[in-house]
């Protein structure tokens, strides 16, 4: 979501964006609402150790087991951007099928 976020085409047209509450997947957030966990030792759907909490409160509880950081929504797009939209040199790699 966050990359489609980056490479949309008209990011005028995106409404909102939203993430599953890590504790309850039914629980859906506003993206830029939402509290991250960025932790290596968390495993992710997309591989990246993010996580998204209702509030800062349930995040620095994961964060005490499994260490990591805690981010905001901009933060997880640099992470996003760096781990899979940068093309080695820093610069974007938009790869868009229509």
């Amino acid at each position: 979501m966050a990359a489609f976020d980056l490479t949309a085409d008209d990011p005028d047209q995106i409404h909102s964006l939203w993430v599953p509450d890590f504790h309850s997947s039914e629980n859906w957030l506003q993206s830029t609402e939402a509290v991250y966990l960025k932790s290596e030792s968390l495993r992710s759907p997309m591989g990246l150790g993010l996580s998204a909490y209702s509030n800062k409160s349930a995040a620095r509880e994961m964060q005490a087991g499994y260490g990591g950081e805690i981010i905001s929504y901009e933060k997880v797009k640099e992470v996003v951007r760096d781990a899979w939209l940068t093309n080695g040199n820093g610069s974007m790699h938009m790869n868009h099928s229509h």
